[in-house]
């Protein structure tokens, strides 16, 4: 998910008041599909919801509240919300989360006993939490670089994420705090994209967002320490773009098929 305030609603496919929105989500969510070449059978959607929010789905699906649609300036900025998206359902992470939560149901519907279905829900709790934490900073990269490949400006992920931070409570214990989720990004956009941000993107957001982010440079770089864990935190990320890059694009079919191998489990974990 996209927000810092979410929460998962019945969404609406293009009504009157959303089809422009519609149409405007769709064309922005296909370019950055095709010329990243990645599967393009992702269906996009607008709620006249007025939740800050957007999430993916294991149909493939992306949905795009009304009310995060407001606090959208740019292009680059609602590329953002859609990459990020669109990097949720390339790095399988629906699919990881649904079927831990299926192991702990399995393991709840073999002992049948309240203890294992304490055990159970402990191991999913702490499982889906560290994989929706790890989950987003790995979808806020992704589609940093899905972004760029499509040529849109990736700063206006931070301006976006800024403007989000700034506005919204974190209600979600699975989110990393906004600034972590910042001071990530724009390390990884400053180690792997430095000519990407070296001009200021004309958002307000995004100015405040500079201002905060000097200081923890400067702080940072008169610290040796921080600075070597920096650059072997940015080498680790970078190999581990290159292995993400190759999975994502090594089967086209793969964002298909995976959901038919996830049904056939959870039906042989019912009826054991």
């Amino acid at each position: 998910m996209f927000s810092l305030n979410a929460s998962a609603q019945t969404v609406i496919k293009g009504t009157i008041s959303t089809e422009k929105q519609l149409e405007r989500v769709t064309a922005i969510g296909q370019k950055l599909l095709s010329t990243n070449n990645l599967p393009t059978k992702v269906t996009f959607y607008v709620s006249d919801k007025e939740d800050v929010n957007a999430y993916a789905n294991i149909d493939n699906e992306v949905h795009v509240y009304n009310g995060l649609l407001k606090l959208v300036e740019t292009d680059d900025e609602l590329a953002a919300v859609i990459s990020h998206e669109i990097g949720h359902i390339a790095n399988r992470h629906i699919q990881k989360q649904t079927i831990l939560s299926i192991i702990a149901q399995s393991i709840t519907g073999i002992f049948k006993k309240p203890f294992a279905s304490k055990v159970a829900n402990g191991v999913e709790g702490l499982s889906m939490l560290k994989v929706s934490r790890s989950a987003e900073y790995e979808s806020d990269l992704t589609g940093t670089d899905l972004m760029i490949g499509a040529g849109y400006n990736p700063q206006g992920m931070l301006s976006l994420l800024n403007k989000i931070a700034q506005n919204f409570i974190d209600v979600i214990q699975t989110h990393p705090s906004g600034n972590k989720r910042l001071e990530n990004l724009y390390d990884y956009l400053s180690f792997n994209y430095p000519e990407k941000i070296t001009k200021d993107y004309n958002t307000e957001s995004y100015r405040k967002f500079k201002s905060y982010i000097s200081e923890v440079l400067s702080e940072r770089s008169s610290d040796p320490q921080k600075m070597v864990k920096y650059t072997q935190k940015q080498t680790k990320l970078r190999n581990e773009k290159l292995k993400r890059a190759k999975s994502i694009k090594k089967d086209s079919n793969v964002w298909a098929s995976v959901y038919n191998v996830i049904q056939s489990t959870a039906q042989s974990s019912s009826n054991q």
